[in-house]
């Protein structure tokens, strides 16, 4: 996947992907039903992973969060 002629080949796919999930972030952001955004961010997920494998990379698979309280 790292010579010249498969990136070219590649190249505009993980730019439709690119394009998707940004489509896919919009709408998690105007859906009101809790069962919506579970369901689109687990094709955002599902698509970031599409898009690492088809650049070479490793997929995340985990997220490791510290959550913070705010004070007043």
């Amino acid at each position: 996947m790292s010579d010249c002629n498969g990136n070219s080949i590649i190249q505009p796919i993980v730019q439709d992907l690119n394009a998707l999930g940004e489509r896919i972030g919009k709408a998690i952001d105007s859906a009101t039903a809790d069962r919506d955004v579970q369901l689109l961010e687990g094709a955002l997920l599902a698509l970031a992973e599409a898009r690492a494998r088809l650049q070479g990379k490793t997929p995340v698979t985990q997220v490791s969060a510290t959550i913070i309280p705010l004070q007043p």
